[in-house]
């Protein structure tokens, strides 16, 4: 197997978890805009 073949392999796993750290750096995006513009201090 060549380089180029290695590379273009789909990796599931990876690819999973580069989505989960997204949606998890987007959520916590969200929530510190939604404290931040809570009346709260």
């Amino acid at each position: 197997m060549t380089i180029a073949q290695r590379t273009r392999r789909p990796e599931p796993a990876r690819d999973a978890l580069l989505a989960f750290l997204r949606t998890e750096e987007q959520a916590y995006r969200l929530l510190r805009r939604s404290l931040r513009g809570a009346p709260r201090g």
